[in-house]
């Protein structure tokens, strides 16, 4: 890959940032970045494998999760206030959340967290419009079966070994 803009990502509520170093990075331009990243799983958890598409000009981050075998499970969506500058790129986690899984059918997350970090200024009142406008869209791409949106679907059929995860590096998880 060719050298990429630093990315920072800040949650609101509480407010944090969040580490994106450990990311295997796949693509980045003006429009898309891609990375791959690995979480320990418990056993509940049946993901074993994400690539997030973060799609600038949307404001959106996708995560494509999948099982072991590389099956896709859900596409989790964060969805964010997006800026930049000469210090490289700066996500804020507009803290709604919007799941759409293989049927296409959609699930808003954390209605309650978003309405707690307004009722205490932990977000501004345009921000959560914004958060509500992006998962309407999601909806929208979802209802009308063109979920994941073009630049994804384009950039996934451009590169289908993206999806063959057993050539990225898991770190060793200490017991």
């Amino acid at each position: 890959m060719t050298s990429q803009l630093p990315i920072r990502k800040q949650k609101l509520h509480p407010v944090r940032e969040v580490n994106l170093s450990g990311d295997t990075w796949l693509h980045q331009d003006e429009h898309l970045c891609v990375s791959y990243w690995h979480l320990p799983r418990t056993e509940s958890d049946q993901v074993a494998h994400t690539l997030t598409l973060t799609i600038f000009d949307e404001a959106i981050q996708i995560h494509s999760k999948h099982n072991a075998a590389g099956e896709r499970l859900y596409w989790y969506c964060d969805l964010l206030e997006v800026k930049r500058d000469e210090g490289g790129w700066h996500l804020t986690d507009l803290l709604l959340d919007v799941v759409v899984f293989p049927d296409g059918s959609t699930r808003m997350l954390d209605l309650g967290e978003l309405a707690e970090a307004l009722e205490e200024g932990g977000i501004h009142p345009q921000q959560a419009a914004q958060a509500l406008r992006l998962a309407e869209t999601i909806q929208d791409w979802a209802n009308q079966n063109a979920f994941p949106p073009p630049v994804v679907s384009n950039w996934l059929q451009a590169h289908p070994d993206a999806l063959n995860f057993s050539q990225y590096h898991s770190p060793e998880v200490s017991t």
